[in-house]
């Protein structure tokens, strides 16, 4: 914990991974999957759904994960689409017809746009408020597409932020750098000045490492241990408050 409070120090910047970081899904991607199924007439078991679509969605990252540029799938607003969408119908192809399974992906792409997907970890808010009262910019550098304007925009948190910076618009994902030297020219400041919270070793710490950016990773509650001894680790945002 103090090393990561000693971080801050000497920092304009600092910056925010979104999912697993500032918001959560919620309900559970299963419940949302079952119940978008059920529109199309499908009993499904959400907890199922809900261990198959980690599977699926741990393997599809991994095969779009380029070794050295970052992740590719979500570089356009149609390569995110595409790939959702195939995530979704992939995770659900024990239940759904296949004559079917296109328009119930589309529908659970389309779910996601707004808030109700989604909720604010409880530490969110108080803590961005606190940076912003140390002069801190923030910013928020996430591998998504234009729905995370509107998730954000919904759940009240686009006014906390100078700028969102979003893969799918960049055309860069992390763990590619060049995000992250997107982010640092379009602020004008240097690596030393910016530090990083995200979730993921790689995505994250990895990627924001090789633009000569300081990363720190979160362990949110139920989700596995991310950190390491090259890398300091927080369990809140109000962890890194000094």
């Amino acid at each position: 914990m103090n090393d990561a409070r000693d971080l801050l120090r000497d920092r304009q910047v600092l910056s925010f991974d979104a999912g697993f970081t500032l918001v959560e899904p919620h309900p559970s991607v299963g419940t949302v999957y079952a119940r978008i199924a059920g529109r199309f007439g499908y009993k499904v078991d959400p907890d199922r759904v809900d261990r198959r679509f980690r599977e699926i969605h741990l393997r599809m990252t991994h095969e779009a994960r380029r070794a050295d540029l970052g992740s590719d799938y979500c570089t356009s607003e149609e390569k995110s689409r595409r790939w959702w969408e195939a995530v979704s119908a992939e995770t659900l192809a024990e239940w759904v017809r296949d004559a079917d399974r296109g328009r119930v992906a589309r529908a659970t792409f389309e779910e996601y746009a707004g808030s109700d997907c989604w909720r604010v970890y409880p530490d969110v808010h108080e803590s961005l408020d606190a940076f912003r009262s140390l002069g801190l910019r923030l910013v928020v550098v996430s591998n998504w597409d234009a729905r995370l304007e509107s998730t954000l925009g919904e759940l009240g948190l686009t006014p906390r932020f100078e700028k969102v910076y979003i893969s799918s618009q960049v055309g860069y994902g992390k763990p590619d750098p060049r995000l992250f030297r997107h982010v640092l020219d379009d602020l004008g400041v240097a690596p030393d000045q910016v530090l990083h919270v995200g979730d993921d070793p790689v995505d994250d710490a990895q990627g924001s490492a090789a633009a000569g950016i300081d990363p720190v990773l979160i362990q949110r509650p139920g989700r596995p241990f991310p950190g390491g001894d090259s890398c300091p680790t927080i369990h809140a945002l109000r962890d890194l408050i000094p």
